[in-house]
């Protein structure tokens, strides 16, 4: 499988990756698809995710969400106590809820709704940081996103429930400890990447490391 950007609005792509992925999975949002760990405790003050994938069409929509990541706590990695990646409303969601409330939460701008086209994403937390802005990070296909619709970010050196043990899954949330139908992912993923207590730095780690 060869891994073309498109070169359309809102794309920044063109020329970052021509290369090969080898190896990629399908989750068919009408099959239910989705993977699933349980996982003993890890830092969780430090975490960096990174993973290409290419969209199907069935979530690509205003209202629609596709989960990348769910990280669990209490109800077995329910979407009441969680920390979770999502595509919602077509943008990059980076939250955390306990007890039904967003605790905090990180949006971009920028639209990923080309379903042609392979992405490629990281996300960087490290709550260790004194710069509020410096502890949720998002790169999308090499570049820094600097515009977000919303940005509240976690306290300086809290422990998130990214890294709690639990019952971590890709590709799905959960609500009362069951998989939560509204959010399945559809589409392809490859090359996914979760470093516990691992913050990458800058740009140029990321696509040496993920690219």
């Amino acid at each position: 499988m060869t891994i073309i950007k498109a070169n359309g609005a809102g794309d920044q792509s063109l020329g970052f990756y021509n290369g090969v992925a080898t190896q990629s999975v399908r989750f068919n949002q009408p099959s239910s698809s989705y993977l699933y760990k349980s996982v003993s405790d890890g830092t969780r003050t430090k975490s960096t995710f990174a993973w290409w994938m290419k969209r199907g069409q069935a979530t690509i929509g205003s209202s629609n969400i596709g989960e990348i990541f769910c990280f669990g706590g209490s109800g077995g990695g329910g979407s009441q106590s969680s920390g979770r990646i999502t595509l919602e409303d077509n943008k990059i969601n980076i939250s955390q809820e306990d007890s039904n409330s967003v605790t905090w939460q990180v949006i971009t701008t920028q639209l990923l709704r080309d379903h042609s086209s392979w992405y490629h994403c990281v996300v960087v937390i490290d709550t260790t940081q004194g710069t509020a802005a410096n502890r949720v990070k998002v790169y999308i296909n090499g570049n820094k996103v600097t515009s977000f619709s919303t940005a509240t970010y976690p306290s300086q050196n809290s422990s998130t429930r990214f890294g709690l043990n639990g019952v971590n899954k890709v590709g799905v949330s959960e609500a009362s400890g069951n998989p939560w139908s509204a959010t399945y992912f559809d589409g392809y993923f490859a090359d996914m990447y979760y470093l516990d207590g691992v913050a990458v730095s800058d740009s140029s780690d990321v696509i040496s490391e993920f690219g």
